[in-house]
């Protein structure tokens, strides 16, 4: 087996490693060809184990095998027992220390995965504080694909770029090479905002491997962390994942002090940026030279266009 289905599977298993041990022992035992696939572990408490295998909805027989059939009776199906296991497995049995994860939807496991959860939203003050009767649990696999970001590598002489492209498509695992490329290979002065502890996966201050030499500020803002970066790292690159329209002002305020940014937002193509006010916005603050849009989930990790600014189709 070669280095890279050898390193998917290692994802794949240590993705799984929060899983009730009921359905981890399936799990880590499936055979490696099948393992390197798989983007996305879905659990729903009563439901079929799915996966998603190439942006496509699988699910796992009582065999071994994986179908794109729903067939009840030989599927494996996720009991609330598993959920429970499950759940208290990615606190490690310390809820509340989670609390803060848990309220925005997610708790990032060790490795760079994210576990989104679903469950019943608790109210206080206009806000979401918690939520309870967790019902469903998905982890996203979180894989690297060394030298994918090597088309953009210089365009960052050029000025900031932004990476467009569906859920799944690859927008973090292009960061994270990026982050690696820059730091280690082009020597700049790279600091990761990382305030999903998706891109560098810090465990016990450690950021991994793949992250390059890289200032991490791990769990900040985008405020906060630009601000502080700034302020006292003096970077000459930031990179962060998935801005939103309030992050926006953060942006002016990094460009004023020479950042060039390398970040990411949720869209397909360039009519659908256009269209929407969190990418209108983006665009009009100029911290990007460059859009690159990313194929589709079958195709993660890989670059499908690259529009320079000034040809980006305005009107």
């Amino acid at each position: 087996m070669d280095k890279t289905a050898m390193d998917f599977e290692k994802a794949f298993d240590c993705a799984c490693c929060v899983v009730s041990q009921r359905l981890r022992r399936r799990l880590v035992t499936m055979q490696r060809d099948k393992k390197k696939n798989i983007q996305e572990v879905r659990l729903r408490a009563g439901r079929p184990l799915m996966f998603t295998i190439n942006g496509e909805n699988c699910f796992l027989m009582e065999n071994g095998d994986i179908t794109n059939e729903f067939e009840q009776k030989r599927c494996v199906t996720v009991f609330p027992e598993d959920i429970s296991e499950t759940f208290k497995n990615l606190c490690n049995n310390s809820v509340y220390s989670h609390r803060q994860e848990i309220k925005s939807g997610y708790i990032t496991i060790n490795g760079g995965h994210r576990a989104g959860i679903t469950g019943t939203a608790v109210w206080e003050n206009n806000g979401i504080s918690n939520v309870k009767n967790i019902s469903g649990i998905n982890i996203r696999v979180a894989t690297s694909h060394r030298g994918c970001s090597e088309k953009l590598i210089s365009l960052i002489d050029s000025g900031g770029i932004l990476i467009c492209g569906e859920p799944c498509s690859g927008k973090t695992t292009m960061l994270r090479d990026l982050a690696y490329e820059l730091s280690v290979n082009r020597r700049m002065r790279v600091t990761v905002v990382d305030s999903r502890g998706e891109i560098c996966s810090v465990c016990s201050g450690i950021p991994r491997e793949d992250s390059g030499y890289c200032d991490v500020l791990d769990g900040y803002t985008v405020k906060y962390g630009v601000e502080q970066a700034v302020r006292c790292l003096s970077p000459q690159v930031i990179i962060c994942d998935e801005l939103g329209e309030d992050d926006v002002e953060s942006l002016r305020r990094g460009l004023n002090s020479g950042v060039t940014f390398v970040t990411t937002v949720h869209c397909k193509n360039p009519l659908q940026l256009k269209k929407r006010s969190q990418g209108a916005k983006l665009l009009e603050t100029g911290a990007f030279a460059n859009m690159v849009f990313l194929k589709s989930c079958k195709e993660a990790g890989t670059i499908g266009e690259i529009i320079k600014l000034g040809e980006y189709p305005h009107g």
